[in-house]
């Protein structure tokens, strides 16, 4: 079993910041990894954000902090990659209450 934890940037869902001297850009989704990966990984977080409560709860709570729709998407890919990660390692079926783990207090990155 792995204990490191997953890697965002593998699948290209992370920021990126654009610099220059004093000026700063919004940031963008990174363009870096797998482009198939990462677009099934933005298909299956729009369809978890309608109908996982956990995905949908963590839509609603970025664009309530004033995120942008874009930007919550992405926050909410980084949600999925976790709760991937999280089924992969452990070998469980997910759990919306947090499964075993969560019940015998193992803190778990999900």
């Amino acid at each position: 079993m792995r204990e490191t934890r997953p890697d965002p940037e593998s699948f290209g869902a992370h920021p990126r910041f654009h610099q220059s001297g004093n000026k700063s850009a919004h940031p963008r989704m990174s363009k870096t990894g797998n482009k198939r990966l990462r677009r099934i990984l933005w298909q299956c977080t729009i369809v978890a954000m309608k109908y996982n409560p956990i995905i949908k709860a963590h839509y609603e709570k970025k664009l309530a902090e004033g995120k942008k729709k874009m930007v919550a998407i992405g926050h909410c890919m980084n949600k999925l990659i976790h709760i991937i990660w999280g089924v992969l390692t452990y070998r469980e079926p997910f759990d919306l209450n947090g499964g075993i783990r969560a019940q015998k207090g193992v803190r778990i990155f999900v």
